[in-house]
């Protein structure tokens, strides 16, 4: 097994900076843009689990509800498509699209 190193923050830890490009817009996000006056939720997704499947949908519907509200939203998915081609960078994004994201997708 390869060592990887653990980032683990304690409860109550700052959010580490980092910049990332979003997959639909191509603009690219970083630790300050994304929060909101409320907080940021950070979303992990992928095209092919089963839960995600199940509540995709909804949870669509609900981020970009509180995305006005003022709580930062994005959703990252960090699979490998090689293993899950269905988690592909292109399918990613036309999921985002199909959906309507109203918030960043980082693959």
């Amino acid at each position: 097994m390869a060592l990887t190193e653990n980032l683990e923050l304690p409860l109550g830890a700052p959010l580490p900076d980092f910049a990332l490009k979003d997959a639909c817009t191509g603009k690219v996000f970083n630790t300050k843009n994304l929060m909101g006056n409320h907080g940021l939720l950070l979303m992990v997704i992928c095209n092919h689990c089963p839960y995600v499947k199940h509540i995709i949908e909804k949870l669509t519907d609900i981020a970009n509800e509180y995305l006005e509200r003022g709580i930062g939203m994005a959703a990252i998915s960090g699979n490998d498509a090689t293993k899950y081609p269905e988690d592909s960078p292109e399918n990613m994004k036309k999921m985002a699209e199909r959906l309507g994201f109203k918030f960043p997708l980082f693959i």
